[in-house]
């Protein structure tokens, strides 16, 4: 009862509003609720609209099929519940629509239309245009912008716009009063759709036209897949006139050649265009004419579709024949031969009649400049590297080797060949440079200390070896050098993607430049001065790895990672992923849904990286299994809380 009452508000809530909170209640105030709401007529009747309006499923979705079955259960469930007085509700609905026969016989038919037009009676002539005819069904073409002048206008005013100065469809077009019929280049074609549904079509073939247009009955006859655009049609006075949804592709076919075929697309329009001719045409001696592409050519029927420029190329022959004045001329094409021209029309026809003349321009629509410009603003997925990082790349790969302890050894990326220039004067400044730094160091014995003992571990460790009288003289440089002293911080910065992952840890690649040897011939080009005691005499060494402060070392590091990853990548895949993705120079940021994973993974990381010879350390992990292996006297490492 306390679910109830607190489910129902406003007037519901009324209803059982100083009723006792107990089991006993309930009865009751369901029943109250149910004599004031519940209103089987009324269910009855919204479950049948819902029936009878149902939209019939246009796509192959499963998603609209579920939902068409899932309102069809939900109405024929309610009318098993109101089996009772099914029918005496369902009546009204049955006797309210109109029978199918009912209907087809309120069709109105062209011919029909214009016979009524011309038996129609008006004492009075048109107020508007003083013809023959009543006012109310003067034929006006000034919808959607002014037309031509109707008394002395007798070609095209309309012009295209400009190209890129618009983004819809325009057609121009202006309305002129003849005396006469004017015949279209029309031709009986056959149509194919994708799946191989043929249908015979009526089209009007316009070299005007930039674009083809197809009625929207003749692609559902095809089945034809429609593919979604948006384009606008405007016409006279820029008003607009109609708007495509949709393209479709299709073949065209000849009735008389049946070895052509031919691939276009079309717009798709509820209506392409009217009936034509306007009028039907007395078909006199016409001597010249021969096979005829449309052979009902004098018959006021509709037009199916209409074909663009760039189909016209494709059909036209150059067969041309020309009869005498005030007679059609017949051109050839694939189709048979098409009739353009002037002709007379049937006696009884009006005296005044209005043709169009009509050129259609394409311009891209906004959809498709919105398009372009997400696909100049998208991120290229693929790097494009300047010419001089490709010859570090390539030089990268051509030279890269791993020596018999599995290290990398890399050479100096040199932008020119250095054979002629001599750097013999670098010696003397960088003797200079110790001098000054010996100085320096000598007022702060901590950082003397300190770099004197960095020194001796470079030594220790062979990354660096002291010059003999067996190196080379010549082409050689060497570097000056200092101490770049900074307190160590106890605690780990954890960046901000790791907001992501549950468990986290990071790990340092010990003296990751060090551990990348440079190629023999090269070490000379990195030589350096130094004496561990002022009174000792100054000597030579050539630094054997990548050297801190060198325009190549971050390049070799960073390079010689992804190096690394490509060459382990089958065997230890979810490192290879981390050195790829998850470096920061030579920090390794790495995370994980569980302990499981993040383990295989610091596992995995290890083992890679001392294939190559390089070690990790620092590590730090919000959960104290990710270190809890590492040796406590190789490693540094903490947990973050």
């Amino acid at each position: 009862m306390q679910y109830l009452v607190d489910s129902v508000e406003g007037p519901a809530a009324l209803r059982v509003k100083g009723l006792p909170l107990t089991g006993a209640s309930f009865d009751l105030a369901w029943q109250k609720l149910m004599r004031r709401y519940d209103n089987p007529t009324r269910r009855m009747h919204t479950y049948m609209e819902l029936l009878i309006d149902m939209k019939p499923v246009k796509r192959k979705s499963s998603g609209e099929l579920i939902e068409l079955l899932d309102k069809a259960e939900a109405a024929l469930k309610t009318f098993k519940d109101l089996s009772q007085i099914f029918w005496k509700l369902v009546r009204p609905h049955l006797i309210r629509m109109q029978s199918p026969t009912k209907q087809s016989s309120q069709k109105a038919y062209v011919r029909v239309l214009i016979s009524f037009k011309r038996v129609q009676g008006s004492k009075n002539r048109c107020a508007n245009c003083k013809g023959r005819h009543h006012t109310k069904i003067h034929s006006d073409r000034r919808q959607g912008g002014e037309a031509a002048d109707s008394s002395n206008s007798t070609g095209q005013k309309g012009s295209s716009s400009a190209p890129g100065k618009s983004s819809m469809l325009e057609v121009s077009a202006s309305t002129t009063v003849v005396g006469r019929t004017r015949l279209m280049a029309t031709a009986k074609i056959l149509l194919q759709s994708v799946d191989g549904n043929l249908m015979y079509a009526r089209c009007l073939i316009d070299p005007c036209a930039e674009v083809s247009f197809v009625m929207q009955r003749v692609v559902q006859c095809l089945s034809a897949k429609i593919k979604p655009v948006s384009v606008s049609v405007v016409g006279v006075g820029a008003g607009p006139s109609a708007v495509s949804k949709g393209e479709v592709f299709l073949q065209l076919k000849s009735r008389l050649n049946t070895e052509f075929c031919l691939e276009f697309s079309a717009l798709v329009l509820r209506e392409v265009t009217g009936f034509l001719p306007r009028e039907e045409v007395v078909v006199s001696n016409w001597d010249h004419i021969l096979q005829l592409a449309d052979p009902d050519f004098a018959c006021s029927k509709q037009i199916d579709c209409v074909l663009s420029a760039e189909v016209y190329a494709a059909i036209i022959r150059p067969g041309l024949r020309v009869g005498a004045t005030d007679t059609p001329v017949a051109q050839e094409t694939v189709f048979g031969w098409i009739l353009t021209g002037r002709a007379s029309s049937a006696p009884e026809s009006d005296t005044a009649q209005s043709a169009q003349a009509c050129h259609v321009d394409v311009e891209p629509s906004i959809l498709t400049l919105l398009e372009r410009f997400w696909e100049m603003e998208e991120i290229s997925t693929s790097k494009v590297l300047s010419e001089e990082d490709q010859y570090c790349e390539d030089y990268f790969a051509d030279t890269v080797y791993r020596d018999s302890k599995g290290r990398f050894v890399v050479r100096l990326p040199f932008p020119e060949k250095l054979s002629e220039v001599s750097f013999a004067h670098t010696r003397q400044i960088a003797v200079g440079c110790l001098l000054r730094s010996e100085k320096r160091r000598a007022q702060d014995s901590r950082v003397d200390s300190d770099y004197r003992k960095f020194m001796e571990e470079y030594l220790t460790l062979g990354h660096m070896e002291p010059v003999n009288s067996s190196h080379r003289k010549d082409n050689t440089f060497y570097f000056t050098h200092h101490p770049v002293y900074s307190a160590e911080s106890d605690v780990t910065i954890i960046i901000s993607m790791w907001r992501f992952a549950k468990i986290v840890f990071t790990a340092d690649i010990v003296k990751e430049f060090r551990q990348i040897l440079i190629h023999p011939d090269d070490v000379d080009w990195q030589r350096i001065v130094w004496r561990s005691d002022v009174s000792k005499p100054i000597e030579e060494y050539r630094l054997l790895t990548v050297t801190y402060g060198t325009r190549s070392a971050p390049y070799l590091s960073i390079r010689t990672l992804l190096q690394l990853a490509s060459e382990g990548n089958v065997e230890f895949p979810l490192a290879a992923q981390v050195l790829r993705h998850n470096m920061y120079v030579d920090d390794a940021f790495v995370g994980a849904d569980n302990e499981s994973v993040a383990i295989e993974i610091r596992n995995q990381l290890i083992k890679l990286l001392s294939s190559a010879g390089m070690e990790l350390g620092k590590w730090a992990s919000n959960s104290s299994a990710i270190v809890e292996d590492i040796q406590a006297e190789k490693q540094k490492e903490f947990a973050v809380e």
